[in-house]
């Protein structure tokens, strides 16, 4: 593969904000080469979050979901255009209508797709604006809705829709829904505000069966229970969409599988929902589907790209909204206990955790502000944190 170089040809694969972010990071540090983005959606780059908040509310519509990066000079946008191969020897990649696409550098940001569980009945998943607009079409006041999947955008949905007047049960294997996520407390926390606002909660069981009843579902679940639904939401998580790279000879693993420079190969990189990366500072390799890391990770690939590489080792934030409560959650927060609470005013609050004396991670619950004194800490703790190369086969 060509090297670095401000006038290399750059091929990136998606369309979405990470893809987007890269290019832009290109330009912003004064990448001169031809750049092409192919991206299977007929829209141009937009911001994902709000389709299960605002978007799906009404208050916001798709121009304030877009991205102005396609406006970019000398970036040749494909939309509407998925990527069926590639040859990394030869450099290209061939798209749906048989075009190849030269590159001295290749860029995956193809992100992920809904997980589904084939259901016996008809399901609705939450990705794309098409989605949105599939399921705002029918999120009425009085309808029933169930979520099969209690993570954060199945509980964001939850919210959204019971603004709107709909009925919501929630359906979560978990016994402990978000425990893991954000700690015993803020977990606890969040499921009593839910249930606070009218959603039904079934922890800790799964649909077993089902049909379709009309244009809903009688639903079966495991703890004996029968739902009515008159629209279904399957949000049990994402897989990496990566197909097109599987003659490729790429290591894949619950994403790209890639080097402390989000590198997979000479000159080939990834960025945002597909990449699993060797993360130096938790000495492991890690996949983060968090907004603010296809911002951070798109810059760090745009540097290696221009051969300024450094280590790609962030500390991940990513925060969640639920009625009028905001949190916010950075570091690292799983099997580390409980917490200390700091407590503020109107009900606010910082839970800090440590291990071994030492900040690791931290939650917010309606303290935006006071957040932000957590996130400088755990940011210059890991300025300390030892480089740790990945292990060699």
């Amino acid at each position: 593969m060509t090297g670095g170089g401000v006038d290399s040809s750059v091929v990136v694969v998606g369309a979405g904000v990470a893809g987007a972010s890269t290019v832009q990071a290109l330009r912003r540090r004064g990448h001169t080469g031809p750049i092409v983005v192919l991206g299977a959606e007929s829209t141009g780059p937009y911001e994902r979050p709000p389709l299960a908040k605002g978007y799906l509310r009404g208050d916001e519509d798709a121009s304030t979901l877009a991205s102005p990066t396609s406006q970019l000079e000398g970036v040749a946008w494909h939309l509407g255009s998925s990527v069926i191969g590639t040859d990394l020897d030869a450099q290209w990649v061939m798209d749906e209508h048989g075009d190849r696409h030269s590159f001295d550098h290749l860029v995956v940001a193809t992100g992920a797709t809904p997980r589904r569980l084939n259901l016996p009945f008809g399901t609705l998943t939450l990705r794309t604006v098409s989605d949105a607009n599939e399921l705002k079409a029918r999120l009425t006041p009085g309808a029933q809705l169930v979520v099969v999947g209690g993570g954060f955008l199945g509980f964001e949905v939850a919210a959204t829709a019971r603004q709107l007047g709909v009925e919501v049960t929630v359906v979560e294997l978990s016994s402990q829904p978000f425990a893991d996520r954000l700690g015993a407390r803020a977990a606890g926390a969040l499921l009593a505000l839910h249930c606070a606002h009218g959603v039904r909660i079934e922890a800790g069981t799964r649909v077993i069966d089902g049909e379709r009843r009309g244009d809903g579902a009688v639903i079966e679940l495991a703890n004996g229970e029968t739902l009515d639904a008159d629209v279904v939401l399957e949000s049990v998580g994402a897989v990496p969409d990566l197909s097109w790279l599987t003659s490729a000879g790429l290591e894949q693993e619950s994403g790209l599988l890639c080097n402390q420079y989000c590198e997979a190969a000479p000159g080939v990189w990834a960025v945002g929902d597909a990449a699993r990366f060797w993360h130096s500072g938790y000495a492991r390799y890690v996949r983060l589907e968090h907004r603010t890391n296809a911002s951070e990770q798109a810059a760090a690939v745009a540097a290696g790209i221009l051969g300024k590489r450094n280590r790609y080792a962030p500390v991940p934030f990513v925060w969640t909204d639920h009625y009028d409560t905001r949190i916010q959650i950075a570091g690292a927060i799983a099997a580390v206990g409980l917490g200390v609470v700091d407590h503020h005013d109107n009900g606010a609050w910082v839970e800090t955790f440590h291990q071994s004396g030492d900040l690791v991670g931290g939650v917010a619950w309606r303290a935006i502000k006071e957040f932000q004194s957590c996130r400088r800490d755990l940011l210059a703790r890991a300025r300390e944190w030892p480089d740790v190369d990945p292990p060699t086969s």
